[in-house]
C-alpha cells in the first residue's frame, strides 16, 4: 500500500466527517413532541402550508362562512423593571378575534399570547417581570365573516 500524501489524509478525513453526521443531523430534528403547546405563531408557519385538515372542525366551520375583512388591533404599554406586563386588546363590535401575539419590544424573553375566555371579543398578553424597562406588544387580529 503507498504511503497517503497530507492533502489525501485530509480530503479522506472530511468525506469521512460529512458522512458520519448525516445521522447525527437527522437525530438533532425536532419534532412536533418538542414543541410547548401554543407557542408557534403565525410567523412560524410556511405561508400557504396550512389545510383544512390542519384545522379544528370548529375552525373550518368558522372559516367557511367566509371571511370578508381583517382588522388588526395593536397597542402597547411600558412595563417598569420588576413588573409583570399585561395586556389587553378588543375587536370592534361585529368582529371576531381570530389570532392574538404579543411580544417585548427589546428583549427576547418570551410571552404569553392568549384569547380571554371570559370575554370573547378580547385577547390578553402576559409576561414574567424584566430585569430592566421595556414596551410590551401586543397584536389582535379581528375577522368580519360573512353570511
Amino acid at each position: 500500500m503507498k504511503n497517503l500524501t497530507a492533502p489525501s489524509l485530509a480530503l479522506i478525513a472530511v468525506v469521512a466527517l460529512f458522512a458520519g453526521s448525516g445521522g447525527a443531523v437527522a437525530g438533532s430534528m425536532i419534532t412536533g413532541k418538542q414543541i410547548k403547546d401554543n407557542t408557534v405563531t403565525s410567523k412560524d408557519i410556511k405561508n400557504g402550508s396550512l389545510q383544512g385538515a390542519d384545522l379544528s372542525p370548529k375552525a373550518v366551520k368558522r372559516f367557511a362562512q367566509g371571511v370578508v375583512g381583517f382588522q388588526l388591533i395593536r397597542k402597547e404599554a411600558n412595563v417598569a423593571a420588576g413588573q409583570p406586563g399585561h395586556l389587553l386588546a378588543e375587536c370592534p363590535t361585529g368582529t371576531k378575534p381570530v389570532s392574538v401575539t404579543g411580544h417585548w419590544a427589546s428583549s427576547s424573553q418570551g410571552v404569553q399570547a392568549l384569547f380571554s375566555l371570559s370575554e370573547p371579543q378580547k385577547g390578553a398578553v402576559y409576561a414574567v417581570p424584566l430585569p430592566s424597562d421595556d414596551l410590551l406588544r401586543i397584536q389582535l387580529v379581528c375577522a368580519t365573516f360573512g353570511s
